[in-house]
């Protein structure tokens, strides 16, 4: 008898910890339905208290998670708009009646859900009446979370996937007659690039510096070195120590 299960998340954005669980989540079962969870709201709240300069989108979501698992034919992608419930950890009889309506609209009753989360074990239960699965609840083999990118993208770039780098990758502007000697500098230290016709071909480090004007307004971040050209700078240093208060900056910040 072919056993279903169903695994429910923002992958805002997917992550490394993200696909460790779903090829986790996928042995247990015959067929498994990855519903991707938006909410415009609680999605620009959760970006706006990050660091990240995209707000990734619904659609950015899933093209990355049908992307992902291309080649496995039985994961299954959902869309659930929770717009007009309450927001987590609240309205779970109203959510999961929407969640339960998507998921008779495509023909599944759910035999498993699988979550790593322990809060929810009960109410999945209770309004689902399908046995839970708890899946890595500590995040041993795989200790990275949407909200450690977002506000540290940073520390934990190398938990992004390939395909998701090109939005999340940021660009910062450095202005000032100094700022191409010190950009190389930093460009060095953070092992990356000072490209001034970036394309977004460079994708192992989660920022790049340039030096131009014209790709200053673009910028996540604007260091002006003495003088900002008429730019509005976020930061403005002067040359002494220049590299190393540019340096606790972008730590900061990312």
């Amino acid at each position: 008898m072919k056993k279903t299960g169903v695994i429910f998340g923002k992958f805002y954005p997917v992550h490394l910890g993200h696909i460790y669980f779903i090829e986790m989540a996928s042995q247990y079962v015959d067929e498994l339905i990855i519903v991707m969870c938006s909410h415009q709201e609680r999605d620009y709240y959760l970006w706006e208290q990050g660091q990240i300069q995209y707000q990734p989108t619904p659609g950015d979501r899933m093209i990355w998670l049908k992307a992902i698992f291309a080649k496995t034919p039985h994961i299954q992608l959902l869309h659930l708009h929770e717009e007009g419930v309450p927001l987590y950890p609240f309205g779970w009889e109203e959510w999961s009646g929407m969640a339960k309506q998507l998921l008779a609209t495509h023909g599944i009753q759910p035999d498993i859900i699988f979550t790593n989360q322990l809060d929810d074990l009960d109410n999945f239960e209770f309004y689902f009446e399908a046995h839970v699965q708890l899946l890595d609840v500590k995040r041993i083999n795989m200790p990275i979370s949407g909200t450690q990118i977002r506000q540290h993208l940073w520390r934990h770039w190398q938990a992004v996937p390939m395909l998701v780098r090109p939005k999340l990758q940021q660009k910062i502007c450095l202005i000032g007659e100094d700022a191409p000697v010190i950009a190389q500098q930093l460009a060095l230290t953070f092992n990356t690039i000072v490209a001034n016709d970036y394309q977004g071909e460079y994708l192992e480090t989660p920022f790049i510096f340039t030096t131009d004007l014209h790709q200053a307004a673009e910028s996540v971040l604007r260091f002006a070195i003495e003088e900002s050209h008429g730019v509005e700078p976020h930061l403005l240093v002067g040359r002494a120590g220049a590299y190393g208060q540019l340096f606790k900056a972008i730590k900061r910040y990312f």
